[in-house]
């Protein structure tokens, strides 16, 4: 796979912000891509983490 390729298949990706909880009731925040919005529902679902689409 070329980088090329490889940024095609990323930019094609949903990018949502995820707010992890973490012990102590910290919440920390990364960015995530996902596939389509069903993959998305199905992490929030089973995580129970805050999403944001970006």
């Amino acid at each position: 796979m070329t980088f090329q390729e490889a940024q095609e298949m990323v930019l094609s990706q949903l990018r949502v912000r995820v707010w992890e909880k973490q012990w102590g009731d910290i919440e920390m925040d990364y960015v995530r891509y996902f596939d389509d919005i069903e993959a998305i529902e199905a992490f929030r679902k089973e995580t129970g983490f805050r999403i944001e689409i970006l």
